[in-house]
This record gives structure tokens, sequence and C-alpha cells, in this order.
């Protein structure tokens, strides 16, 4: 399994706004894709791409609460994967922390646990162009 946290990341959104913006599949497959990414494509509520010399991903939207938003690959992946965004209200603005988990193999692990870091800093990256 792989687990990746990152630090806490300061937007001058507010966190409603940051709420209604990721509960978008469209906006979200904004926010989670980058320059690796092939093939995105927004049906409905699933957001399906392919991470280049990675895998398949396939997601929904599958709870938002007070505190957080989470995302899950549905079936048809070749793992499950998981990203969960954490999001407080800070005095000005909103603060988020991203944690992303797969239930991948050790000998999976080797390959993807650097590609899964570079895919998360680039989701934080963007989402800090995004609201700052």
């Amino acid at each position: 399994m792989i687990y990746i946290s990152t630090e806490k990341i300061i937007l001058k959104s507010s966190s409603k706004e940051l709420f209604n913006f990721l509960s978008d599949p469209n906006k979200m497959a904004e926010i989670i894709s980058y320059k690796k990414t092939r093939h995105l494509k927004v049906e409905g509520d699933l957001i399906t791409f392919i991470i280049k010399w990675a895998a398949r991903f396939n997601f929904v939207i599958s709870k938002i609460t007070e505190d957080y938003l989470l995302i899950e690959s549905t079936k048809d992946v070749e793992f499950s994967t998981a990203i969960r965004f954490d999001v407080s209200d800070e005095n000005e603005g909103s603060s988020i922390i991203l944690h992303a988990e797969t239930d991948t193999s050790p000998v999976v692990d080797f390959t993807l646990e650097k590609k899964m870091n570079t895919w998360i800093k680039a989701i934080s990256s963007n989402l800090e162009t995004k609201f700052n």
C-alpha cells in the first residue's frame, strides 16, 4: 500500500468556495490532472484518465462532509486508489491537506510511489495556482 500526505496548503479562497469547486466532477478533473495525464474524460460523475507510465484511474466523488471531500476509484481498475481533501477554515481563506492511498502490492509500490508523489505534488500546485 502507498500512503501519501501533504503539508498544509494555505489558500486565499473560503472553504465553502473550495468545496463548491471540488464538488463538480469537471472542476475536480481539472485539479487532479497534470502534464502526465492522458485521455482525461468526465462522464456524469465518473472521471477517467491514464497517468502515463503508471495506470488508468476511474474516480468518483464518493463523500463530501463539512471537513473533507473524498474521491475513490471505481471498479475496472488494477488497484483501488482514494484521495481525501481535508479542508479547514483559516483566519483569512482556507487550508487543505491531501491524503492519497492505494491498495497496491509491495512490488507495485516500488514503481508507483514516485509517480504518486509527483501526482500529489501536481494536485497541490494546481490548487495553489487556482485559489491563490
